[in-house]
């Protein structure tokens, strides 16, 4: 109640059982039917997620996506329809993961396939784009890579991608932050923006990037409540105003 009070949306996410252990696929879309028609009372929505991981010695040359990534994104995408048919914004999330020593290359080669990949399951399955959020990985040098891509790099190279891949109509795309770092998160996005040249919404849904702060502040200590949710409101403020192309570095020091 007190989120809804403030105005914010809970979000339920779809949990994957093993191939092995999930229901008939007739079966477990009334399931999902089912327990969609009971979050929409709670204006919720559902997202559908297939993180993949690039790995080591990975050739973008000779590297197809793979088949568990294919039959990944028939259940996930089935599913996004099924949100969109119970009157919900279904928010589709085709991460490719920082770890490796993987390069900003790989990563680029990597992203495209998976967004080409899941924009044609998304048309098989009849999902509406006008209706439905992405929600993908920035275009990044692995974690381990010894030679990090500066900012504008990320940022362009991540234009760059999605702007050969996502069609015009998708209203909006909110970018995980990945393990990347709170600030650096913040800049990646708002350099975005600052460069322009697209159409769509360009924003955030990050879990570590926006709460890192908060959970250092508070220690797991009642007295420092108030602290964490500074620590919080700063993040939220950061990158309202890069999702806007109107942060700056030296806002970080007031």
């Amino acid at each position: 109640h007190g989120r809804h009070g403030r105005g914010a949306v809970p979000v339920a996410a779809a949990l994957r059982l093993p191939l092995e252990r999930r229901p008939h696929p007739a079966r477990r879309w009334d399931w999902i039917g089912g327990r969609n028609l009971s979050w929409v009372e709670q204006e919720s929505e559902l997202k559908a997620r297939f993180p993949g991981g690039i790995g080591e010695g990975f050739n973008p040359a000779v590297v197809q996506i793979s088949a568990a990534v294919e039959h990944h994104l028939l259940d996930a995408f089935g599913d996004a329809k099924i949100v969109q048919d119970n009157g919900m914004v279904p928010m589709v999330e085709p991460e490719v993961l920082m770890d490796g020593s993987h390069s900003i290359e790989d990563c680029y080669e990597a992203s495209d396939r998976s967004l080409k990949s899941l924009f044609k399951h998304l048309a098989d399955n009849e999902v509406n784009i006008k209706g439905t959020i992405l929600k993908p990985n920035m275009v990044t040098s692995g974690s381990s890579c010894n030679q990090q891509a500066d900012i504008d790099e990320v940022a362009r190279k991540t234009l760059d991608c999605l702007i050969a891949n996502v069609p015009l109509e998708l209203p909006g795309i909110t970018f995980l932050s990945g393990g990347q770092s709170d600030i650096l998160a913040t800049a990646h996005l708002d350099a975005m923006n600052k460069i322009g040249g697209f159409k769509w919404k360009l924003s955030f849904s990050y879990g570590r990037a926006l709460q890192a702060a908060a959970l250092k502040a508070w220690g797991g200590k009642p007295e420092n409540m108030f602290i964490s949710q500074d620590a919080l409101s700063h993040r939220a403020k950061m990158n309202k105003l890069a999702s806007l192309g109107e942060w700056d570095q030296g806002l970080e020091d007031k």
